[in-house]
């Protein structure tokens, strides 16, 4: 396992985010409070690669909030939602810990690759299944 450097990413979000995406996350993580947020600083680093798979397959139906039946992908935002709409601190870490990885998690699958690679925004339920089994 490679050394996590997720909680100096947050860190730098909270000090100063840079786009859109980290805005929205911010004020979500601004809502659950400094407790709960220091909780998340202190762990985040330590959530395994195999946490954020088996807890994204066993939830990937609740997490997909648009459910459509020809493309079941998660996006960033729904992460967020979900992340609000948690009151559990491991949970909480475990989304923080998605969201600050969600490249990673996109490109663990084999298809990612080629110019439509580019625009691929969501994260499939294989994607997670490969991310979590290190492929």
């Amino acid at each position: 396992m490679t050394s996590r450097n997720d909680s100096t990413t947050l860190l730098r979000i909270l000090e100063c985010s840079f786009n859109r995406l980290e805005d929205e996350l911010l004020e979500v993580l601004h809502l659950i409070g400094p407790e709960s947020l220091g909780k998340i600083l202190y762990s985040v680093d330590s959530v395994s690669d195999a946490a954020i798979s088996q807890y994204a397959v066993r939830n990937f139906d609740a997490l997909d909030m648009r459910p459509n039946p020809v493309d079941q992908m998660i996006s960033r935002h729904e992460i967020v939602e979900a992340l609000e709409k948690s009151i559990d601190v491991q949970e909480q870490t475990i989304l923080v810990a998605m969201w600050l990885r969600f490249d990673e998690i996109r490109q663990a699958h084999q298809d990612y690759s080629g110019p439509e690679a580019a625009f691929d925004t969501q994260i499939s339920y294989t994607d997670f299944q490969k991310f979590g089994a290190g492929c």
